[in-house]
């Protein structure tokens, strides 16, 4: 955590600055009776050089700055929102994203009935096929790829769409909060989070397996490009942390209580993919 100078004595002030000059004195001279002047300058200016965060992973979209919690989210609410399971069967077999986002958006205080959110809030695109019998598809991160009502037609999407459904949702109901998009967090901060009962929409893979591909379904993008589905991708909802592990609400299987591990190597296999609801 970050310390106030304003929290820092005044008498002290001078004898601390002393001593720090001291120390990098030291520490310069050592340097250059081991080494050149220009070896030893380079170690001292590495050394007084601040340190970058971790990078945002490949697909990441926004990182939160590496603050606890409450810093990360500002404003989130007391005390901790109660999550209440939804379960996706049997109106969205495939719905579990919009089922896990139904139960957020309720826990932070905007009601929401899956099937009604699946059908007026949430983007989603239809498969078609061209005269070479070539199936086209949408990007799962602008709009669901399907029908999540259907057993056979419906896929799935990422963060996009469930934040696009959640603010649409959140504007319809009297507004007054947004849809964050967390994905490429730490787990310091994923820890954080769950500590401090904040829920999550989040993306794992089905009973925390490793992640598989649907070689057989492959579509084309709307940009030309080929796309492969996950074929094991699941959404479920971190509503916090139990006795050192993490409780899962899952809208295929209900309430969980997962080894935090387990839970990190499918979340992190999954691109740390993550969606939050705070208030304005």
């Amino acid at each position: 955590m970050r310390q106030s100078h304003r929290n820092v004595r005044r008498h002290g002030g001078t004898a601390v600055l002393w001593g720090i000059s001291f120390l990098l004195v030291a520490f310069a001279l050592l340097l250059m009776t081991s080494c050149d002047n220009a070896k030893a300058v380079a170690a001292m200016a590495d050394f007084l050089q601040p340190k970058a965060c971790p990078a945002t992973p490949a697909g990441g979209k926004t990182l939160l700055p590496e603050e606890p919690a409450a810093d990360a989210l500002p404003g989130q609410a007391a005390p901790v929102p109660e999550v209440e399971l939804q379960l996706q069967n049997p109106e969205l077999p495939n719905g579990c994203e919009v089922t896990s986002l139904a139960m957020v958006l309720s826990a932070q205080g905007y009601p929401a009935d899956k099937v009604a959110l699946a059908e007026t809030s949430l983007p989603r695109e239809e498969f078609w096929y061209d005269d070479t019998g070539m199936r086209h598809g949408p990007d799962p991160d602008t709009a669901y790829a399907g029908d999540p009502a259907s057993q056979t037609g419906g896929w799935y999407c990422l963060e996009g769409p469930i934040v696009e459904a959640a603010n649409d949702w959140i504007a319809a109901n009297g507004g007054g909060a947004s849809a964050y998009v967390l994905t490429g967090m730490t787990r310091d901060t994923l820890d954080a989070l769950a500590q401090a009962g904040t829920p999550l929409v989040v993306w794992v893979t089905r009973e925390y397996a490793p992640v598989e591909y649907a070689d057989y379904f492959a579509w084309q993008l709307p940009d030309g490009s080929n796309y492969t589905p996950y074929n094991n991708l699941h959404c479920v909802v971190l509503a916090g942390e139990q006795d050192g592990m993490y409780r899962i609400a899952d809208p295929l299987n209900g309430w969980q209580q997962v080894d935090p591990e387990t839970f990190w190597q499918s979340f992190s296999a999954m691109g740390c993919r993550a969606v939050a609801i705070n208030p304005d």
